[in-house]
Order: C-alpha cells, then structure tokens, then sequence
C-alpha cells in the first residue's frame, strides 16, 4: 500500500498539538532508560531495526533496552513521543513482543515508560493484530513477573489499556491514561471537556483508581518504578526481597497503646498506628488518594516484607464501600501472585449499607474481596485494633478465608452489630434488647 505522506504530516501535527505536556525539556526514551537502569547503564536491543519510511533514525519511535535494576535483571521499553506521536504500529508491539519473551524466559520484570497516541493508524487493521498480541502477553504476564507502567504526557487508546493491565501504574501528574483525545471524545459524543477531565491523573487516583502513583517530574517518575522493584520479587516463585535490618533501640510499647482514643467512636490515623509497628516506622502506601477508608502498602517487619491492608477511621468511620472493596481486590491479588504475607489492621463499623452502594454492586464486590481473602495462601494475620461489627469479620482474615492468627487490642470488640444499630433493629422490644446488648457485652468484649 502507498502510503499517504501529507495525510500523515497532519495526522502527526494533531497528536503534537494535544500533547498536554510537549515542553523541549521532557527526556528522550534513552535519557528516562537512563534513569531507570543502575548507573544509566543497559544493552539496547534491536537499535537498528527499522522499517518505517518516515523514521529519521533506526529506532522508530520506540527504545528496548535490558540491564539491571538495584543489582537485579529487567527489560524495559520506552515510547518516543517526537516521532509519530508515539504511535504503536506492527514493527514496535514485534519488539515489545519479543521483550515479554526474554521476559517470561528468564523470569524477570518488564517495566513500561509510554507516552503514545495510540495505534500507529497508517499499519491499518494490521496494528489491530499486533496489538491484540501485546496485550494477551500482558494478559497471560499477570501475576508471573511483575508489569509496571509509567506515563508521560498522552497515553491514549491502545497504549491505555497495555498500561492498565500492569500490575502498577505510574502517572506523571501533568499526563493522561484515556481511550481517546478530547477532540475525539467530543466528535464521537459531543462532550466538551478537557484532556485533563477525561484522563488525567487525579481522575485515575481519585475516581478510578487505575493508577498506584502519582509523581511529580519525569526523574522522580522513574525513581518511584526503582523503589517499587526494591519490593517486588523477580517473579512469582521467588519470595520478596528480605532486607537486613538491626534494631537500633528499643520501642516503647506504651506508643502503641496510648496513640488509639479514648472514645472508640473517634477517629484515628491508622498509618501512624502502621509506622509504629514496622522496620524504621516506614510504610510504602499504594493508591494513596483512592478509597481513603482503606489503607494498603508494603512494610516490613525485621526485614520482612508484608502486605499491610488496613481500615482507615478518618474517612466514613473506616466502613467499606464499594470503592474499598475493588481496592483492596487489586492488591491482595498482587500479595497473592508474588508471595506476601498479609497482616490486617482491623477497625471496622462494617460495610456501607446504602442503596447507592449497592446499586453500585457491593454485594459482588463484597463476593470477590472474599474470593481473594480465600485465595492468599501466604501467612494471614490480624489485628483487631477496636471494633470489628457485622459481615466485616468474615472480611478480616476469619477461618474462612484460612487466617492464621488473629490478635486483639485488650478493649476490642467484635459483634453481629454495634449496640446502636443493635437497639435500633430490636426496636421496642425493651427486654430482649437489654438481653442481647448485655450478653454482647458480656461473651464479645475482648479483654
């Protein structure tokens, strides 16, 4: 097929001219791999291979590369925005093809730094197959070697969805994760809205959660991919990366004690309840702005890694929602495929009830939260901080989902319902209220 140069010369411009963060000081593919690799130092693959007639050198808009990250292997690919938009055709997805397979055959991680239009729409349908390609090797990568994306400026269509399959993703708060531009957007549905609200990064931390991180430059982008690694096993037989650590003076227990309330009912934050409990009171949060009741990060624990999953009091009392639930589904998936113990911090009202949520699926959630509790079969522990009430129990790490061990602050409590929401559904019936609400307070206050 002859291709159409003045045709594509216009298709470029508009891609350039949506490109919500197209500065001369954003780095070339080579410089972000730079960053990415330990000491700038990696092996490009296929540094001349080529077969677009547009491209002005042999790369083709896209950079391959293979090297170590914190002393350990990793292949690594970067898009080249100034060529083609970034466009992903048949030549580029044969080379993430062939990275996913160095990839799988030495199980090691592929990381991911996009910043694309898409799908190079001069290979007409045959990028559709292409692509198909990538995105079942994302598929069928899931939970075998860590995936993770970083995006920079426009990632759009085919490029959003290979992102969103990873098992993290990244943004550069100045870029954009959506199924298509703004102008696109507008002539398919008439809505006129900015790149920014269809796909920017508080969209995707707030409202959708299909991003982990957001950062704040391109270096420290990148950087954040490096400490993620520093977490994260090479594959799924390995166990994470053990850490030595030395306790450099002795905690005072009374700090864990005295930082709850006295009040139950008044809210606390749990991340600071977190730090005292772990290796240099640090805690690697994920998806820190999204579903904020519930709290979920790596630590460690003399130099263990764990799973931290935890309810959060100063937002809606710690209850879970919908939100929470397809929060905490994502990452006790990821604990489960690479290898992490999971240990629960338990302060829960129980799950919200409204007929908004359950229009939104609660219940189904609430099915598949208990799917991946059941599913973990790492070591469960809890932690049952003050209160755990209703079907929240079955949530928290019970022998259902085969917990281990489930510890109790000395005032906890644990019942079908709070003694409000007890009197409440008992209604008038006085006697068989005082009844329940003592013997709750008789055979379930842990003590």
């Amino acid at each position: 097929m002859k291709r159409d140069f003045e045709k594509f010369d216009e298709f470029n411009k508009i891609l350039e001219a949506e490109n919500v963060n197209n500065s001369e000081s954003k780095l070339l593919p080579i410089e972000r791999l730079a960053i990415l690799f330990d000491d700038g130092k990696f092996k490009e693959l296929f540094k001349y291979s080529s077969v677009s007639p547009f491209a002005e050198s042999f790369k083709d808009g896209i950079s391959c590369a293979f090297g170590n990250v914190n002393g350990k292997p990793i292949v690594a690919y970067a898009t080249d925005f100034s060529f083609e938009g970034g466009s992903i055709g048949v030549h580029q997805s044969n080379q993430i093809l062939e990275l996913y397979r160095l990839a799988k055959n030495h199980c090691i991680p592929i990381v991911a730094l996009i910043e694309s239009g898409g799908a190079k729409l001069m290979d007409t349908i045959h990028v559709q197959e292409s692509l198909a390609g990538v995105l079942r090797e994302a598929v069928f990568s899931s939970g075998f070697i860590p995936q993770i994306t970083c995006t920079f400026g426009h990632c759009i269509g085919a490029s959003a969805f290979i992102s969103v399959l990873t098992d993290f993703v990244i943004m550069e708060k100045d870029s954009n994760l959506s199924i298509s531009g703004a102008n696109v957007n507008k002539a398919a549905t008439g809505e006129d809205v900015t790149q920014a609200e269809i796909g920017g990064s508080a969209i995707h931390t707030k409202h959708s959660g299909s991003a982990h991180f957001v950062t704040s430059g391109e270096e420290n982008t990148i950087k954040k991919v490096r400490e993620l690694l520093s977490w994260l096993p090479q594959n799924n037989k390995e166990k994470p990366p053990i850490k030595e650590y030395i306790e450099t003076e002795e905690r005072e227990i009374n700090e864990i004690l005295d930082l709850l309330p006295d009040d139950e009912m008044k809210p606390f934050d749990v991340k600071k309840l977190i730090k005292l409990f772990t290796d240099d009171n640090e805690f690697f949060e994920i998806q820190e702005d999204y579903a904020k009741n519930l709290v979920v990060g790596f630590a460690r624990f003399n130099g263990i890694p764990v799973g931290i999953v935890a309810n959060q009091s100063l937002y809606m009392g710690g209850a879970l929602d919908t939100k929470s639930f397809r929060k905490a589904i994502r990452f006790i998936n990821t604990l489960s495929a690479y290898n992490f113990p999971m240990l629960n911090f338990a302060d829960v009202p129980g799950a919200v009830p409204t007929s908004d949520e359950h229009k939104k699926g609660i219940l189904n959630l609430g099915a598949s939260f208990l799917q991946a509790l059941g599913h973990h079969k790492n070591l469960k522990l809890s932690i049952i901080v003050r209160k755990c009430f209703g079907g929240a129990y079955s949530m928290i790490n019970p022998k259902i989902s085969g917990g281990d061990i489930i510890y109790a602050y000395p005032n906890a409590s644990i019942g079908i319902m709070s003694d409000k929401a007890m009197s409440s559904v008992l209604g008038k019936n006085s006697v068989i209220r005082e009844i329940i609400v003592t013997l709750n307070e008789k055979n379930l206050k842990l003590t």
